[in-house]
């Protein structure tokens, strides 16, 4: 009887342990995936910065007003 309850409880605690593992992948993944942003490039120096950051004009991108303003002369 004694050795069917340890085998119980060490099955029990792999299983326990198992199921933490997946969870802790799991959420890796859904943190990893929450860091992934769209990148563009300014269309004046061609730094590339997060799509969020940039300026954008006709799906084009500037890194600063001043990239956007000497690009538009420059095309002028």
């Amino acid at each position: 009887m004694g050795k069917w309850l340890v085998l119980i409880i060490i099955i029990w605690l792999i299983l326990g342990v198992l199921r933490s593992i997946r969870k802790f992948k799991a959420q890796m993944n859904h943190d990893l995936s929450d860091q992934v942003e769209d990148m563009v490039q300014c269309q004046y120096c061609k730094i590339h910065l997060p799509k969020k950051e940039a300026i954008s004009d006709d799906n084009q991108f500037y890194c600063c007003h001043e990239h956007h303003k000497l690009h538009s002369q420059s095309i002028s």
